[in-house]
């Protein structure tokens, strides 16, 4: 990698790659990521016996957040599709959707479909789904 070397003309120094930019071609160069902390999720799959408060949903909020900063859009997506919505409180859908709206177009591919199901859900708990989903459609 030769070639990386770079003259500085801020620093008037020359700039040589450092030796993890020297690796092997055969190393992997993929990042490792720290393991993701998901043990909110399952409060978003608990069924509710009744309204939720927002304390309750502060959890699922905030991990997704946490996900979404890190930009681990992949593990994101793998949630989006695991979520079965016939089992989550309409609360924690609509928090899940709300929440993970603004990265709807990266690398969320299951982000529409789970409108989608939701929408359907709504409709089959007899529930008004284009108000209470409304900004998302």
């Amino acid at each position: 990698m030769a070639g990386d070397d770079a003259f500085s003309p801020v620093l008037k120094v020359w700039i040589y790659p450092t030796d993890e930019q020297l690796q092997d071609d055969t190393e992997s160069n993929a990042q490792v990521r720290p393991p993701v902390d998901i043990s909110w999720f399952n409060r978003l799959m608990e069924p509710a016996s009744g309204p939720l408060k927002p304390a309750d949903l502060m959890p699922v909020i905030a991990g997704l957040t946490n996900l979404l900063k890190a930009n681990y859009f992949a593990e994101i997506d793998r949630l989006l599709k695991s979520v079965k919505v016939s089992d989550a409180a309409p609360e924690m859908l609509v928090a899940l959707l709300r929440t993970t709206y603004p990265a709807r177009h990266k690398l969320l591919r299951h982000w529409l479909k789970l409108l989608r199901d939701v929408r359907a859900e709504f409709a089959d708990r007899h529930l008004d789904g284009e108000r209470i989903l409304r900004g998302l459609i």
